[in-house]
């Protein structure tokens, strides 16, 4: 249930205690996994197991339905947690590669089940994170500020909120925004604010940190008239090459520390474009923010094509230059989802690959098949395609929906290449990346093609 900020103090200082002690447990119990007594800690897994970790949506450890792994193409084998949300298995020596599949929920409505497919060079330690749905406190924060004379646009977004917001006030005058937040990363926040021109060029940043969105009922007042020096105007972006006839489009990011997203320029049909980046400030961007430019390039078939840059924010003044992929998908490709190959008769060589993710989704509900296999998995399994795996006599998988022959299946298909990070940071630990969990790497870069659509199962 939705909650104001106007609460009587008893309710608010038993919430803050709840939440304070929920992330204090959190925090002791990364510090006894990490020897915070000081004394030498065996790494987890021990050589030769493979390692599951299943969150919810919060980041805190929670069981799963279900949770089996299998060698090669032997017998699943179903596992028990060893601890609140962690999973472990002993893999014989000379296995090349694993399977292990999750079922999030027993609940139908809510079902969803993942399968991992990758090879043991590749990592042991398997993060599933969204797993497990949670019931969040959540709340609306009042955002006040004095616009500078060229801006028409206040943007706001935060490390708790599930999305920004933005508003269109009189230039140079005052704006107000309500951001609504919950509680995912404590009641301790971070809030990010942009005020931008009529052309979405941007004009004044400021990032309050450390605000405790219970305390501040009143909400936060800012004078963002004088602009200050938290700002760099000029950073060109060139995106090298684009598919004839797609539409183009770039979004530019702040992550914050703390995982607030906020957009700070953005623009459609754009190959070329003068950015204006943020830079360590008073106030503003910090020394341990980044930077995040999203391309896309998308075309009426449900095919597109991306790259994603991460950069630092004290990284050189340099320009963005970005490379997009080439369609892998082509046009009317459609997959095989019955017993069959997910992607067959397609091998992605692009320079980079790592591997593939497909999704299938029974429409109007929230049943979904994903299933991430990478190179590795199928070069230890000497094959050039995935099959989805038999489950149906897996205890705690059994009763998971499967589609019915002639059945609409939605789908969603992803063939990856990535720079700076490996399979196992980029899938294995599920994205968005930069979110309040999952915080980028200096200079990774990921080059995908995508391709969306529908088909019927059994055909």
């Amino acid at each position: 249930m939705a909650h104001g900020l106007m609460w009587g103090a008893a309710r608010r200082v038993s919430l803050r205690w709840v939440r304070r002690a929920r992330w204090a447990w959190l925090a002791a119990a990364v510090l006894a996994g990490c020897g915070g007594d000081g004394g030498p800690r065996a790494p987890w897994p021990p050589a030769g197991t493979v390692q599951i970790e299943v969150l919810d949506e919060a980041g805190l450890p929670a069981d799963a339905h279900g949770v089996a792994l299998r060698v090669a193409d032997g017998p699943w084998t179903v596992l028990r947690s060893v601890a609140p949300g962690r999973y472990a298995a002993g893999v014989p020596d000379g296995a090349g590669g694993v399977e292990v599949a999750v079922r999030c929920d027993g609940r139908e409505a809510a079902s969803r089940l993942i399968v991992h497919a990758f090879a043991l060079d590749e990592g042991r330690r398997l993060v599933v994170s969204y797993c497990r749905a949670v019931a969040h406190e959540t709340w609306k924060v009042r955002l006040r500020a004095r616009l500078p004379a060229a801006a028409v646009r206040l943007a706001a977004a935060g490390s708790g909120a599930p999305a920004g917001v933005f508003g269109v006030f009189p230039p140079g005058g005052r704006a107000e925004l309500e951001l609504p937040t919950t509680d995912r990363s404590g009641t301790v926040q971070t809030l990010a604010l942009l005020a931008s021109d009529a052309h979405g060029t941007p004009q004044a940043l400021a990032v309050e940190r450390a605000v405790d969105v219970l305390d501040r009922a009143s909400g936060v007042e800012l004078d963002l008239s004088d602009p200050g020096p938290g700002l760099r105007a000029g950073v060109p972006l060139d995106v090298s090459w684009s598919p004839a006839g797609w539409r183009a489009a770039y979004r530019l990011h702040l992550l914050t520390a703390s995982g607030a997203k906020l957009v700070l320029q953005e623009g459609v049909g754009a190959l070329h474009a003068s950015l204006v980046v943020p830079v360590p400030a008073a106030g503003g961007a910090a020394d341990s923010d980044w930077l995040e430019l999203y391309v896309e390039a998308a075309a009426d078939d449900g095919r597109s094509v991306y790259s994603r840059l991460h950069r630092r924010v004290t990284a050189p003044p340099a320009g963005f230059h970005m490379d997009l992929p080439l369609p892998f998908w082509p046009s009317g490709y459609r997959p095989v989802f019955s017993s069959g190959l997910v992607f067959p008769g397609l091998v992605d060589n692009a320079p980079g690959h790592a591997g593939y993710r497909f999704r299938a989704m029974r429409a109007g509900d929230a049943r979904e098949w994903e299933l991430d296999v990478s190179d590795g998995y199928l070069s230890a399994a000497g094959r050039t395609a995935y099959g989805p795996p038999a489950l149906e006599h897996v205890p705690g998988f059994g009763d998971f929906w499967w589609p019915a022959p002639g059945e609409r299946v939605v789908f969603d298909v992803f063939s990856g290449g990535f720079e700076g990070v490996d399979w196992q940071g980029y899938i294995l630990a599920p994205p968005p990346i930069g979110n309040f969990r999952h915080l980028p790497r200096e200079g990774q870069r990921v080059r995908v093609s995508r391709i969306r659509g529908a088909f019927v199962a059994g055909r």
